[in-house]
């Protein structure tokens, strides 16, 4: 009877161990990594893409770094550390007339994060005419 318990109460532990469901770690959440910014008149003024994230794990997320593939991509961010569950934003501006391109086009930015893994990348897609 004794033994019986005992494993009814180690295998409860056991179980109730792995319940916890949010992270310890911080963790980014992002909303979604493409955004299609549509067709853009080459002679427009900058367009903006708007990039929500939220922090799943228990220690604060923190953006370390944002960087752009191009200087016609400007990306400003949310620079406080985001606690768990706590929402974050991260702007891009495009520029066509700095692309100097015409047609369809795509433009990377890369984030670095204290999460595991650190780097994120995110994507603006845009077909830009005259």
């Amino acid at each position: 009877m004794k033994r019986n318990i005992f494993r009814f109460l180690t295998l409860t532990v056991v179980a109730l161990s792995g319940c916890n469901d949010k992270p310890e770690e911080p963790v980014i959440n992002f909303d979604s990594s493409v955004i299609d910014l549509g067709r853009i008149n080459f002679y427009a003024k900058p367009v903006t893409a708007t990039f929500s994230f939220t922090n799943g794990g228990q220690k604060e997320l923190k953006l370390v770094s944002v960087a752009a593939d191009c200087t016609c991509t400007i990306p400003s961010y949310t620079a406080k550390p985001i606690t768990y569950h706590e929402q974050g934003i991260m702007k891009v501006v495009f520029d066509p007339k700095a692309a100097n391109t015409i047609g369809v086009m795509e433009r990377s930015v890369v984030v670095r994060t204290n999460t595991k893994p650190q780097l994120h990348t995110l994507i603006v897609k845009m077909v830009v005419y005259k």
